[in-house]
């Protein structure tokens, strides 16, 4: 073999090897933008479930604290009050901010899984509004107490916590429309609030169904009680 073959050879073998190296480079690369693409999407898709988890908790302390006070007044001269006026404030954390990013609800909508993430925005809406009437529910329950204990200072009107005859009309009616607005905010709390712990529930476990159907994402499994 001539010289020239040999180098020309030699030089279409160092062509190759460095073209191959290339090659497994940029498959390297790619691997690696891949794994890292799923790394971040899998922290996108737990912050999500950290969320509806977050919620969750809050909705289950709060019923528990409104069963909590019935279960408290559910004897004694208190037992024949209205429910309104059983519970007491419902002192505590506010809801937890839930807001799903647009990251969270692109992943979610790349699931395929249709009208998921509508259902997402509207338990966030609804958590939202249940924070609002826990809210109103306490700015009632405390204006009620100050009510019954400036119309008691003169110790005629009431008996404990019961209204005596001698009050009032006007103090009556008074009275007796703060404890309307009371049981309707209690109303409608017990109301919403067990649906929305099955609804979380539900959440939960059709946006881990929805994450575990995309490949490679590593999803982990919240279990909500």
């Amino acid at each position: 073999m001539s010289p020239s073959v040999d180098v020309f050879i030699g030089g279409a073998i160092t062509a190759a090897i460095a073209l191959i190296g290339v090659v497994a480079e940029r498959r390297w690369a790619h691997k690696l933008r891949k794994s890292e693409k799923l790394e971040e999407q899998s922290a996108i898709a737990f912050s999500a479930q950290v969320k509806i988890a977050s919620a969750h908790g809050w909705l289950r302390s709060t019923y528990s604290a409104i069963n909590e006070c019935f279960s408290d007044a559910g004897v004694g001269t208190m037992s024949d009050l209205d429910p309104g006026v059983k519970v007491k404030p419902l002192v505590g954390n506010p809801p937890p901010a839930i807001d799903f990013t647009a990251e969270e609800l692109a992943l979610l909508l790349g699931t395929g899984d249709q009208g998921l993430t509508e259902n997402l925005l509207a338990f966030q809406w609804t958590l939202g509004t249940i924070g609002e009437l826990v809210a109103a529910f306490n700015r009632s329950r405390i204006e009620y107490s100050r009510f019954v204990a400036d119309s008691a200072s003169s110790g005629e009107f009431f008996d404990g916590a019961n209204a005596t005859i001698e009050m009032p009309t006007s103090t009556r009616h008074a009275l007796d429309a703060r404890i309307a607005e009371l049981n309707t905010l209690v109303g409608e709390l017990t109301t919403s609030l067990p649906e929305s712990l099955q609804t979380s529930k539900l959440m939960m476990k059709r946006v881990e169904s929805a994450l575990r159907s995309v490949d490679g994402l590593q999803i982990r499994h919240v279990e909500l009680e």
